[in-house]
């Protein structure tokens, strides 16, 4: 089992990777923490190693055990967050999202058009979301 938890240092995607890793020790399942990177201004290779190795430490210290396996991907794109997470989720074959969500009112997701409710809508795998 494969599980994708979309991470943006956030609080709720914090509370998102717990979850991940409690149902990947019960399903014995493995985790991917992809973080979405906006690509619409120059990218040098330092810039893209750096964070993926300040991922890859973020990640470590949340799961805070050798138990969990995972592994990390910075994904740099123009596109919206929940749309390029849900094409990796095609991609990957992730069997399960895990995202978290922050609480917006209906003005704000229709103004803003919430990535989180883009990945519930068109994820082709069950999606857990955390508060």
């Amino acid at each position: 089992m494969k599980i994708l938890v979309g991470y943006n240092g956030s609080e709720s995607s914090v509370k998102a990777m717990k979850q991940a890793q409690k149902e990947a020790e019960i399903f014995k399942a493995q985790i991917v923490v992809a973080k979405i990177v906006d690509f619409n201004h120059e990218l040098k290779y330092t810039d893209f190693s750096i964070m993926e190795d300040e991922l890859e430490r973020e990640a470590r210290s949340i799961f805070s055990t050798d138990k969990t396996p995972f592994e990390t991907h910075i994904i740099p794109t123009k596109k919206r967050a929940g749309r390029e997470l849900v094409e990796y989720a095609r991609y990957y074959g992730a069997d399960e999202i895990v995202i978290g969500m922050s609480k917006r009112s209906r003005v704000g997701k229709f103004l803003f058009n919430s990535d989180v409710q883009q990945v519930i809508l068109e994820a082709p795998c069950p999606v857990v979301t955390v508060k």
